[in-house]
C-alpha cells in the first residue's frame, strides 16, 4: 500500500538510505500525484540531505494542495527564520490563523516571538498553549524563561510547577 511504502521510507531515512527512501517516495506519487504524506516526507528528506531549498519548494508544493497544512506551515517558518525573516514571520502567521487551538502552533509562535525580542507576545502565546495542553512541559520551561527574562523570577518558578523551597532558619 501507499502509506506502507511512505513508512518504509521515513524507515529508510532514519537508516541513511536516502536514495532509496526517494525511490519509495517517488514511487507513490507516481501512483498519487497529491499524496501529502510523500510529498512531506521528501521535503523531510531534502532537509536531510541539506537542500533546504528543495524542501522549501516541496513544503510550497504541500500547501498548494493543502494550504492549512500545519506541518508544511511550521517547517516553512522555521527553514525561513534566517535568512528570510519577514517570510517565516508570515508562514507563523498563517499557522495561528489556521490552528490557533494547537498549543505546537502557540509555542512555535512564542519561540518566534522571543527570538525577536517580544516577551510579553511570547508570554501570551505560551499561555495559551498551556490552557490548550496542561502539563506540555517544553511551553511550562519556555514560560519560565520569558518571566526570567522579564525579571519576573518567582514567576518563573511557579510557571515550572516547581514548588518553593522554604528557607533555612539561621
Amino acid at each position: 500500500s501507499l502509506e506502507l511504502a511512505v513508512l518504509e521510507g521515513r524507515i529508510r531515512i532514519g537508516l541513511g538510505q536516502l536514495d532509496r527512501a526517494r525511490e519509495l517516495f517517488d514511487q507513490v506519487l507516481s501512483r498519487e500525484k497529491n499524496n501529502l504524506d510523500a510529498q512531506f516526507a521528501l521535503a523531510e528528506l531534502d532537509v536531510a540531505s541539506g537542500r533546504r531549498r528543495n524542501a522549501a519548494l516541496k513544503y510550497l508544493e504541500t500547501l498548494r494542495i493543502r494550504p492549512d497544512s500545519q506541518q508544511a506551515l511550521l517547517a516553512l517558518a522555521v527553514l525561513n527564520e534566517d535568512a528570510e525573516p519577514a517570510e517565516a514571520r508570515r508562514y507563523l502567521e498563517m499557522a495561528l490563523r489556521y490552528h490557533a487551538d494547537d498549543p505546537q502552533v502557540r509555542y512555535a509562535a512564542a519561540r518566534s516571538a522571543l527570538q525577536h525580542g517580544e516577551p510579553s507576545r511570547a508570554e501570551s502565546h505560551l499561555q495559551a498553549a498551556l490552557s490548550l495542553r496542561p502539563g506540555f512541559l517544553d511551553a511550562s520551561l519556555l514560560l519560565a524563561q520569558v518571566r526570567l527574562v522579564q525579571g519576573r523570577p518567582a514567576e518563573a518558578a511557579s510557571a515550572t510547577g516547581a514548588p518553593k523551597l522554604a528557607r533555612a532558619k539561621s
